[in-house]
């Protein structure tokens, strides 16, 4: 079930490469085991009649030969002459030679296989030991033969060498036998390993056929689920679909909800119940943008009326906004001469500070004047006293004091003319500290007036200052309100044009309803939707939208509707 999941999710060219992959991978393990099984038959064929049965005629050779020695030493006693002697001491030499190559041919053939020669091994020791055996008796025969001794040759031959050469031919003899069964055993294990290699294949081939038959089965049914059904039916109903008829049924099988077919049927239910809500309001639609084109031309003379508004207000800001740019000037100037006003007012208020001091110097000096002026009274008083004294003195002198009392006479008249002035310029001192007096009185009070001439010129430039300000503040935000009423002004002609483009795209729109309708009218349906008032439309248009979620729907009546679109959008 896992398997058949996993292999459900994957694409069709996925599993179709995956089954053909499997049955290739199949084909080739068996003919990689069918050429390894052939490659060992082929071997063990080639040890049969390459080795085997080279060992088997070494063997037989070597049998052979020994024979025919003992055959060429019988006659060898049996011939009379020198010659006939040497001849067949020759040809015992060439067999004995011949015995000598075959046997070291044997024993490579054996050197090659060191793990089952054993036995044969065994068998050529003891021929090895048979052949020393023999050997010194036959060079024996063969001495006494060429010295005329036959009798003692017949005897070697009948009595020594017989029962050694019988040894030795039957240790050949049963060399020759195993020969010939490890021959028969090889070549029964090579008709084994044949029989096996054919089992073999037809094991893997039966096991191939199930596996593909399996495979096959398993993507028809993967195929058949993801199709839904035979693709000449799905292409049927495609068919009818593109040529508009959406009356017809599908056939589903149960259960079915993910299949290419029931998208298919999806797809037909949603475009047959879009088709049926296409004919029922394409006249809503085509009565809808009519209203909307007569609105569009009402509110494109409104439009227009409110930016012929907007730009009387625009100049009415305009004027409002030179005017204040002018009372922000005056009010600059104003503030200059503010500035100016104060500065004056400080440096009166500095000058009359500077008076306030001086009459208080004056003061002080009036003041040390009246001191030296009684200092100068006190003076005049003693001496008017001391002319006074003179005076007496001098009538006391009678003649001799004359001119004494003359001087003293006029000391007093001086001491109190000098009194007298005194008095005078003590009243002046007097009064004049008296004006002083008033004047520093008044002094203060200028300053003391000046200060708050002074903090009220501050006060007055400060405000000005403020009221520059603001009414620069006032330019810059009626400079703004100006470009604002502007930019609506043109937002606003601008709107004018698209109103105009609006109504003419509402008349577009009404045409092109007409027309949908007639390209609507061209699908069948087998019941058409009953009209819906605007609330339960919405309420439809919600569900169509949620509907549009599912993934069966999203397959089909999504895409639909995008199409539909897309057709209503390249309409002229």
């Amino acid at each position: 079930m896992k398997i058949g999941n996993a292999f459900q999710r994957l694409t069709i060219g996925a599993r179709l490469r995956t089954g053909f992959a499997l049955m290739l991978t199949l084909m080739a393990a068996i003919t990689i085991v069918a050429t390894a099984r052939m490659a060992a038959n082929q071997a063990r064929m080639d040890e049969i009649t390459g080795v085997n049965n080279m060992k088997s005629r070494a063997a037989m050779a070597m049998r052979d030969t020994v024979f025919e020695r003992m055959v060429a030493l019988r006659d060898v006693a049996l011939v009379g002459s020198a010659s006939e002697v040497d001849e067949e001491v020759a040809r015992i030499d060439v067999k004995a030679r011949i015995y000598g190559e075959t046997e070291q041919r044997l024993l490579a053939l054996l050197s090659g296989d060191k793990e089952r020669s054993g036995p044969e091994r065994d068998l050529l020791t003891e021929i090895k030991q048979h052949e020393n055996e023999a050997r010194p008796l036959i060079g024996r025969a063969i001495d006494l033969a060429r010295a005329g001794g036959m009798d003692q040759v017949y005897s070697i031959l009948a009595v020594e060498l017989k029962p050694v050469q019988v040894k030795w031919m039957e240790a050949l003899s049963r060399l020759v036998a195993l020969e010939d069964k490890n021959n028969e055993q090889a070549t029964e294990e090579a008709r084994e390993a044949s029989e096996f290699a054919r089992n073999g294949m037809i094991v893997m081939g039966v096991v191939a056929t199930i596996v593909g038959i399996a495979v096959s089965m398993l993507i028809t049914r993967s195929l058949l689920a993801q199709l839904g059904g035979e693709p000449g039916y799905t292409a049927g109903v495609a068919g009818q679909i593109a040529n508009g008829d959406l009356a017809g049924e599908v056939a589903l099988r149960d259960g079915d909800r993910s299949s290419l077919l029931h998208a298919v049927a999806m797809m037909r239910d949603n475009l047959a119940r879009i088709v049926g809500n296409v004919r029922l309001n394409t006249e809503t639609i085509a009565g809808s943008s009519s209203g909307i084109a007569n609105a569009n031309r009402e509110l494109a003379i409104q439009t227009e009326q409110q930016a012929a508004s907007l730009k009387a207000i625009a100049d009415s800001i305009g004027d409002l906004a030179t005017t204040v740019r002018k009372t922000a000037e005056n009010a600059g100037i104003a503030d200059t001469l503010a500035i100016s006003a104060s500065a004056v007012a400080k440096q009166g208020h500095e000058v009359v500070s500077e008076v306030e001091r001086k009459m208080q110097s004056i003061s002080v000096s009036g003041a040390r004047i009246v001191d030296i002026i009684s200092v100068i009274d006190g003076i005049a008083f003693q001496t008017n006293i001391l002319a006074l004294n003179a005076a007496v003195e001098a009538a006391r002198a009678g003649e001799r004091g004359k001119g004494f009392a003359v001087v003293a006479t006029e000391v007093r008249s001086l001491s109190q003319r000098s009194a007298i002035a005194a008095r005078e310029i003590k009243d002046l001192i007097a009064d004049s500290a008296q004006q002083v007096q008033a004047g520093s009185e008044l002094a203060a009070k200028a300053g003391q007036t000046m200060e708050e001439i002074t903090q009220s010129v501050q006060r007055m430039t400060d405000l000005i200052r403020e009221i520059s300000s603001a009414t620069a503040e006032q330019s810059n935000g009626i400079d703004l309100i100006n470009q604002t009423a502007a930019e609506i002004e043109t937002v606003t002609r601008q709107n004018t044009t698209l109103v105009k483009e609006t109504a003419q795209a509402a008349s577009s729109l009404q045409r092109q309803s007409e027309q949908l309708a007639e390209l609507v009218a061209v699908f069948k349906v087998s019941v058409l939707p009953t009209r819906l008032p605007a609330g339960a439309v919405r309420e439809r248009e919600h569900e169509g939208t949620t509907l549009a979620g599912d993934p069966g729907v999203a397959k089909g009546g999504a895409g639909v509707g995008f199409q539909t679109d897309r057709a209503l959008m390249a309409m002229p």
